[in-house]
């Protein structure tokens, strides 16, 4: 449209005043010559030709099209000191990610940093690894680089709205993703983040697309993750009321905990009294996630509508529980009623797994309008009212640098003045992490949960104590697990410490891949039993105490 007003303008002025000549009597002169295709037999025929790929374009083709194998050996194959090196080993370090090799992509990313400092997609591929290794503030310096130089790239603000979302500055992560997007909509990563921001009939129509697309470029257990999640989506536009509310609540209220076990299943951890569509339940209280999870005998006495099946991944060398996502109308908690939700159900457990043993968790996400204090020394969960936040804040900028006015809705991250003191959390997926360390060790992201036991890594557990003996009967969500007892453990965290004479060691993989990042360990319950823990999930800000001076 501006083209054609400007084409308008120009022959407009360009007319004025200058005598033009009549047409009358005349032929016009024709301009356009007359459709006719010739019948001679003859002509050549169009064979179609393969388009010619350069080595590096070929080499990010296999990556897109998820052969990250074959992608890697094509890079290989472009290093010989040429001037493409750079870019060479910056894609090798993402082929190597998308592999789960972290310490190849390492030093594939290190690599294309040294060869050209300036390069920019060097330094956002080397933030990318650090950002999976854990290193969040390393991620951050990585992926603000290149805009010392210039712009910056699609991948650097990639990175940037990955690591806003993780520390709770929601609307510099939707202007973060919104440039990315500007500046390479067809990278699956970026439309893929992209498109989670977008109203949910757009979302819908690009995971249709996703889903039936030839790529490998996400594993067998993403796609399926990708059609679960469509399911509900589509299920919730042709229901627009299934959306799950608070519909009421004191401003202030105190729940009791009670044992989330019972006589014949005795477990350490503590639990709140649930009704799920009436029907009456003990679910353990995880600070983790914003939801509910129950076992199939709740859910047939709940009457759950089941959505869709879906996988249950956890802990456990045995398969995976079958499950499902449902809808139920009401669930009941204390004085607290939300309505129009969705949960998950979890059937055909192991033998003395996690939902084996307990009906199912709820999380104290579910009542993030409030403080939430799961103060487990005196038995309760208190809500309390979330602090204002300022009248006035930097929308304004949203809306000039982001594409899309729905920044200007979301906000970042605000620490009042009177919790100033407290520990930031970071949150990727359902994990919720601090920092932490054990014995002399650096200060690495460790999960707070208060359904699972204290951990450490192996490798993390390996260099920083010592590795015993296997730990007998340990399970998790999906049944028996293969732990080791570590030497003594001095675990340090937002100025308190725990000392214990062996802690389990046990593979994290599964968490770590499902959060995008490396968590080191676990602070559990036999921690948390012995404090008030404080989360505020607006702002992802935590407060642990005591009740007495920190030690």
């Amino acid at each position: 449209m501006t083209r054609r007003v400007f084409h308008c303008l120009a022959l407009c002025v360009a007319g004025i005043g200058i005598a033009q000549p009549s047409l009358k009597a005349q032929e016009p002169t024709p301009v356009i010559p007359p459709l006719v295709v010739s019948p001679d037999s003859s002509a050549t025929r169009i064979t179609e030709k393969p388009v010619a790929f350069t080595p590096l374009e070929e080499a990010q083709k296999l990556y897109l099209m998820g052969e990250f194998d074959q992608a890697i050996k094509q890079y290989q194959s472009l290093l010989h000191g040429g001037s493409d090196d750079a870019v060479a080993y910056a894609g090798m370090a993402r082929a190597y990610l998308k592999l789960k090799q972290s310490d190849e992509a390492y030093a594939a990313a290190s690599k294309a940093v040294e060869i050209d400092p300036y390069l920019a997609t060097a330094h956002s591929a080397l933030g990318e690894v650090y950002f999976r290794q854990g290193q969040l503030y390393e991620a951050q310096t990585q992926f603000l680089f290149p805009f010392k130089l210039g712009p910056g790239d699609a991948r650097s603000y990639l990175g940037l709205e990955r690591l806003y979302r993780a520390s709770f500055n929601f609307m510099r992560a939707k202007v973060a993703i919104d440039k990315a997007h500007e500046l390479a909509p067809k990278d699956p990563e970026i439309s893929g983040d992209w498109f989670d921001t977008r109203p949910l009939p757009e979302r819908i129509q690009a995971m249709e697309t996703l889903v039936d697309s030839p790529t490998n470029f996400y594993s067998r257990a993403e796609i399926a993750d990708v059609k679960h999640h469509l399911e509900v989506l589509k299920d919730q536009a042709q229901h627009p009321d299934r959306v799950c509310r608070l519909v009421n609540g004191p401003e202030s209220s105190e729940i009791p905990l009670v044992p989330a076990g019972d006589s014949d299943h005795p477990t350490p951890y503590v639990a709140l009294q649930v009704a799920v569509n009436g029907a009456k339940s003990r679910l353990a209280l995880s600070t983790e996630g914003s939801g509910i999870t129950i076992n199939d005998k709740i859910a047939e006495k709940a009457k759950v509508e089941e959505i869709v099946r879906t996988d249950l991944e956890g802990l456990g060398k045995q398969n995976p529980p079958e499950s499902y996502v449902g809808f139920v109308r009401s669930i009941k908690v204390g004085a607290f009623e939300f309505q129009n939700c969705y949960i998950t159900v979890v059937q055909h457990v192991a033998p003395g797994s996690f939902y084996d043993i307990l009906q199912g968790t709820i999380s104290g996400g579910l009542f993030r309008n409030y403080l939430v204090d799961f103060d487990i020394p005196h038995a309760r969960l208190s809500l309390l009212p979330l602090p204002k936040r300022p009248e006035t804040e930097n929308a304004d900028d949203a809306r000039m640098d982001s594409s899309d006015p729905d920044a200007a809705k979301l906000h970042d991250r605000y620490t009042p003045p009177e919790m100033s003191a407290w520990t930031q959390l970071y949150q990727f997926g359902s994990v919720l992490a601090i920092p932490a360390r054990i014995n002399q060790s650096t200060p690495e992201l460790f999960d707070i949960s208060t359904v699972a036991l204290n951990s450490v890594s192996p490798d993390f557990a390996e260099k920083w104590t010592t590795l015993g003996g296997g730990v007998p009967l340990f399970y998790g969500t999906n049944g028996r697990v293969d732990a080791r007892w570590t030497g003594k453990v001095r675990l340090e965290f937002s100025g308190f410490y725990f000392d214990t004479p062996a802690e389990t060691s046990l593979d994290l993989s599964v968490m770590n891949n499902q959060s995008g990042t490396q968590i080191y360990g676990r602070i559990g319950f036999e921690v948390l039993k012995n404090l008030s823990t404080t989360i505020d999930y607006r702002d992802g800000l935590i407060h642990f105490d005591n009740g007495q001076e920190h030690h």
